[in-house]
């Protein structure tokens, strides 16, 4: 069986040096803060490009804080609408609702599966006042129509980084595209941590200034409160496995676009659609997602041929039950996407006989059989 991700042998490519860091902070007495956070910041910040790097406990946190940091600096208030794309994961609308805002969601582009740019503009009401962008599946989502959009409507441009960590658009890094940024460090992202966490990138100081208070119960300073804040921090265990493999981030995203090129070479099956390919790190695939309209069908052959696979995401964020009723508009292609999505295995637990296995049952595969 080949599994859709196993993160076992992921990690075990980091052996022996994981568990001597992890063995580092045991030993070293301090499990929140200290020198393994600053070297984490200090990462993320070349990682980024951006300024100031606020670890927190996780991807949601992280772009809640950015929202509701805005808030507290005067940029944003309660009722302010920002746009969101309709073809993202739950937790970029969670992050919305959770700072006290509302998500408008706009339809996504059938070639990219990222928000549809064109359609940006006729969502902009007098009281929008920001823009998620989310590089959905490791794929930059920026072009100079969000540029003109930006400018011409005075907007906030926030990147959901949760699943790109390490993708460039010329040379530029997804974490310094917008205003702010979201990372995730959940175990299955492309540089995984061994439990939560996340961070917020910026070069806004007043903006890392309030979201480093929030983070810690609202503080600027020991037992002084200033903000009704949260506890979110990333904890030291946590960043050492981080680091580790944040040292690796040019090698890790190679190895899957290397991965992603053999799918795109190999696979020729007029059943399946591959997504667009990129070899420019503007993609890090964090998913390979290809489309068909016999979704289960062609799963379940995967299956029998010892391939597991997995849907990203099945049901779509706008048509989720705590939705319900919120988003009536046409988003044929997202619900397109959702209903015809299939992730294949991508990760670092992969070699290349089995990239070339995965490529050779999917080619087998015929609706019609």
């Amino acid at each position: 069986m080949i599994k859709f991700l196993d993160l076992k042998k992921v990690n075990d490519l980091y052996e022996p040096r994981l568990s001597h860091a992890i063995k580092r902070v045991v030993e070293s007495g301090r499990y929140v803060g200290g020198g393994e956070l600053e070297r984490f910041e200090s990462l993320m910040k070349g990682v980024s490009g951006a300024d100031y790097v606020i670890p927190t406990g996780n991807g949601l946190d992280a772009l809640t804080l950015i929202l509701e940091g805005y808030k507290f600096a005067g940029k944003l208030k309660t009722g302010d609408e920002v746009i969101v794309p309709a073809n993202t994961y739950i937790a970029t609308f969670l992050a919305v609702w959770r700072a006290g805002l509302t998500p408008v969601a706009v339809d996504a582009d059938r070639l990219t599966m990222n928000i549809d740019f064109g359609k940006i503009e006729s969502a902009v009401t007098e009281r929008t006042r920001a823009i998620i962008i989310v590089h959905l599946y490791g794929k930059i989502a920026f072009d100079s129509r969000l540029a003109e959009l930006k400018k011409k409507y005075s907007l906030l441009v926030i990147e959901d980084c949760a699943q790109s960590i390490g993708a460039k658009l010329n040379s530029v890094s997804c974490g310094s595209l917008g205003n702010a940024s979201a990372f995730s460090f959940y175990p299955t992202k492309n540089v995984g941590a061994m439990g939560d966490g996340g961070a917020v990138a910026t070069s806004d100081v007043e903006l890392a200034d309030v979201i480093r208070s929030l983070s810690n119960y609202g503080s600027d300073r020991r037992y002084h409160n200033i903000y009704k804040g949260v506890n979110s921090r990333l904890d030291a265990i946590q960043a050492a496995v981080v680091n580790l493999k944040l040292e690796s981030i040019d090698e890790i995203s190679s190895r899957r676009v290397c991965r992603a090129a053999l799918y795109e070479r190999l696979i020729d099956n007029d059943d399946i659609v591959k997504p667009m390919f990129s070899d420019d790190f503007s993609n890090v695939y964090h998913q390979y997602v290809v489309r068909t309209r016999h979704r289960d069908l062609f799963r379940e052959f995967l299956l029998k041929h010892g391939i597991e696979t997995d849907c990203h995401y099945d049901v779509a964020a706008i048509d989720q039950p705590c939705c319900s009723g919120e988003f009536i508009g046409d988003y044929e292609v997202t619900r397109e996407i959702a209903s015809t999505c299939v992730s294949l295995p991508i990760g670092d637990h992969l070699d290349e006989s089995q990239c070339r296995m995965i490529a050779e049952v999917v080619n087998k595969f015929k609706a019609n059989r």
